[in-house]
C-alpha cells in the first residue's frame, strides 16, 4: 500500500445514522459488476458508483468520505485484475472511517489482519449476502468488528506508524558489498 490515509481528515466527517447499509466507490469491472448485480438482486440496500479513475467522473476526497462515513458496511472485493488479489487502498480506507470491512478474503489478508475481527470475509456470493445480512442485522457485532478494524489501522498503519515506519526503513545501516 502507498500513502495513508490520514485520520484526521476522516475524523471531521460524521454521520452517527450511518444511512447507507453497504456502500462500494470504484473502478467499473466485470467481476466488480457481478459482485454488485448480486447485492442488487440479494435484498440488501447497495449504493455503488462506478468511476473511471478520472478526476471530473470520481467523487472528491471529502465526498468519499462522507460515504464512507455514512455507510455501516463496506464492500472491497480486493482484487487488481481477474486473476490478481492485492491489497488497494479502498480495504485501509474503510477501516479509518470506522466502517465494517466486507472483504474478499485472500491469504496475504491473514498477514495483516484477523479475520472475523478486523474484516468480515467471503469467498463467494453467497458468503457475501449470508456475512452482510447477519452483519446489518447485529448492529453490536458490525460495530464492533469496525472499532477493531479502525483502531489497528491507527496503531499500526495511520500517520505517525506509517512513516515512522519508512523512516527507519531508510535510515537502516546497509551491509554494502566491495566491487
Amino acid at each position: 500500500p502507498g500513502v495513508t490515509v490520514d485520520p484526521a481528515v476522516i475524523d471531521g466527517h460524521y454521520d452517527d445514522a450511518r444511512s447507507i447499509d453497504i456502500s462500494f466507490v470504484g473502478a467499473r469491472k466485470s467481476y466488480r459488476d457481478m459482485w454488485c448485480a448480486h447485492f442488487a438482486l440479494g435484498g440488501v440496500q447497495f449504493h455503488h458508483q462506478f468511476t473511471d479513475q478520472s478526476r471530473e467522473n470520481s467523487l472528491s476526497l471529502v465526498d468519499y468520505i462522507d460515504v464512507l462515513k455514512a455507510s455501516k458496511i463496506g464492500f472491497n472485493s480486493g482484487l487488481v485484475s481477474s486473476r490478481d488479489h492485492h491489497f488497494n487502498f479502498r480495504l485501509f480506507e474503510t477501516l479509518s472511517a470506522g466502517t465494517a470491512l466486507l472483504q474478499q478474503d485472500f491469504p496475504l489478508l491473514h498477514s495483516y489482519f484477523q479475520p472475523y475481527v478486523h474484516y468480515a470475509p467471503f469467498d463467494n456470493v453467497h458468503e457475501m449476502l449470508t456475512t452482510a445480512r447477519f452483519l446489518l442485522q447485529n448492529d453490536d457485532i458490525r460495530t464492533a468488528m469496525a472499532a477493531e478494524g479502525q483502531a489497528w489501522y491507527r496503531d499500526n498503519y495511520s500517520g505517525r506508524p506509517f512513516w515512522a515506519a519508512v523512516e527507519d526503513r531508510l535510515m537502516a545501516p546497509r551491509a554494502y558489498s566491495k566491487l
